[in-house]
């Protein structure tokens, strides 16, 4: 009798594994089974707005001279350059 138990005990717990992955297989089906028009489409990655170009030191430097018709010397570029 104990035997019989222990067989019917052994046949249920095997039952509810074998059931519980079936369930976990159809929810699996059923995600996939969803029409792709049900999905949300990806947002598009916008284009990062780069940064404008700083100018450098020596272009700087080159506009000061050339705006200015007399000449300049290093105390003028400095002080309008800020170097």
């Amino acid at each position: 009798m104990k035997q019989l138990k222990r067989d019917l005990q052994a046949v249920l717990k095997s039952l509810k594994q074998a059931t519980e992955k079936t369930e976990n297989l159809m929810k699996k089906v059923e995600k996939l089974d969803k029409p792709l028009a049900s999905r949300k489409p990806r947002a598009k990655a916008l284009p990062k707005a780069k940064a404008p170009k700083k100018a450098s030191d020596s272009d700087m430097v080159m506009a000061i001279i050339t705006r200015s018709k007399k000449g300049v010397d290093g105390a003028t570029l400095r002080k309008k350059d800020r170097l």
